[in-house]
């Protein structure tokens, strides 16, 4: 199993999906958020039967503070009300990038779900 970290909005979509970073996305673009093509390749994601949802997060709170720590992108995503969600998912429906996983959403177990302004306090635990 492995543990996958997740931002999402109240709804419960992914923090880019849903719009709250769109400030940040064109300050940090591939550099600093590189997108599942970029990371993974066309083909490796078009591979993907279109059946299986899949979400994108990361495997490890480090690799989630490359994404999210730095202070005006967690305030902004504070202020939105965001969360950050914990799973366990089998590592046969995960894959592993550099950046980022994705992640079969139907085979993720929740095991956890935190307010994103505790980022700071979780990073101390590790």
């Amino acid at each position: 199993m492995m543990t996958i970290w997740r931002a999402v909005d109240q709804k419960g979509l992914g923090v880019f999906r849903s719009n709250i970073l769109d400030n940040f996305i064109g300050k940090y673009a591939a550099e600093k958020y590189p997108s599942i093509m970029d990371e993974f390749g066309s083909n490796l994601i078009y591979a993907i039967p279109a059946n299986i949802p899949i979400r994108v997060g990361c495997v490890s709170l480090e690799q989630f503070n490359h994404w999210f720590g730095e202070e005006a992108v967690l305030n902004t995503l504070s202020r939105a009300g965001a969360y950050l969600l914990e799973y366990e998912v089998p590592d046969s429906g995960c894959l592993v990038g550099e950046y980022q996983a994705i992640f079969a959403i139907d085979a993720a177990i929740l095991k956890e779900k935190y307010d994103i302004s505790e980022l700071p306090e979780l990073l101390e635990r590790e």
